[in-house]
């Protein structure tokens, strides 16, 4: 071991990229290594990701949770028939357009735009005693 070489120091798990300690944790059936590698190399990009879809901060950080869980419960199932990257990619878009989808499904009304406080305004005097 060279003492002038940085690296050399650096135990040699470390060394791997997240990709070989994913693989080797994974053929070892090491699951919550794994996920533990997981989450540190991939965590932000999720959200990134979850928030460049979503556009809220809250839902992004909801997501990203679920996107998590979901990795975690498919981690004994993975099957190196795609990268890592590309896995967690794949999952995060579909958690990401399911939700898109399901906020889409159920239509939300702000009470204070102005519009709607007008029609709730009328409809509440039109039903008033004496209004006519």
């Amino acid at each position: 071991m060279d003492a002038n070489d940085p690296v050399a120091s650096i135990p040699r798990d470390t060394q791997q990229s997240a990709e070989d300690q994913l693989h080797r944790h994974l053929a070892e059936g090491r699951y919550r290594e794994a996920f533990e590698v997981l989450v540190a190399e991939y965590r932000d990009r999720i959200f990134t990701l979850a928030f460049g879809i979503l556009r809220n901060e809250h839902t992004a950080e909801d997501m990203t949770q679920e996107i998590l869980l979901r990795i975690w419960k498919g981690l004994p199932g993975y099957r190196r028939t795609a990268s890592i990257s590309t896995w967690v990619y794949a999952i995060s878009r579909n958690v990401c357009f399911t939700e898109l989808k399901r906020r889409a499904a159920r239509a939300t009304v702000s009470m204070s735009d102005p519009e709607i406080q007008d029609k709730v305004d009328s409809t509440v005097s039109s039903q008033m005693p004496g209004a006519n």
